[in-house]
């Protein structure tokens, strides 16, 4: 059996994604985003980190989640120590701590639950990376109702690995 094919097979049984050209669209969608208003410095440690989110996908090693069978429910971190793509790309930065504070807390985070955590903001702005960005991992469903504006009730409709979908008003 093809790498490919072992990797679509494994995520099928974990109830993960199965098609390894999403997290790819991801991050050429990433890569095509106008960067003019980040500084240099930023534009480096963005580069950096879409470059570490490629290696992430073509090692194809993604997180499985034990204590959800049947559920289709993110993890940060496995059992297996094995990190969702955020979780990857802040131990690749150094963050390490901070990956297992955040699993700790709630391992079964989405990276847009992170939002009042100001280390993790601290980190997506060192990165040149915004939050809306760090979406990135699947959301283990056909879709997922995130907030996007709190103040306007706005939320919006995100498919997995996407990063631009329709806003839905409350």
């Amino acid at each position: 059996m093809a790498r490919r094919d072992v990797v679509a097979d494994r995520a099928r049984r974990a109830g993960g994604p199965t098609d390894r050209g999403a997290p790819r669209d991801v991050e050429e969608a990433l890569r095509r985003k106008a960067t003019d208003a980040l500084s240099a410095a930023q534009r480096e440690r963005r580069n950096t980190a879409l470059n570490w989110l490629r290696e992430y996908r073509e090692r194809g090693e993604f997180p499985h989640n034990h204590t959800h069978a049947g559920g289709r429910v993110p993890v940060f971190v496995d059992e297996h120590g094995t990190p969702c793509a955020v979780a990857y790309l802040l131990q690749r930065s150094g963050r390490e701590n901070l990956v297992r504070e955040i699993a700790g807390a709630d391992n079964n985070v989405y990276a847009w639950e992170l939002a009042d955590d100001g280390r993790f903001s601290e980190w997506l702005d060192e990165m040149g990376l915004t939050l809306e960005e760090a979406r990135i991992q699947p959301n283990y469903a056909d879709y997922c109702l995130c907030i996007v504006a709190e103040a306007s009730r706005t939320w919006r409709y995100v498919t997995p690995f996407t990063l631009l979908s329709s806003p839905v008003t409350s």
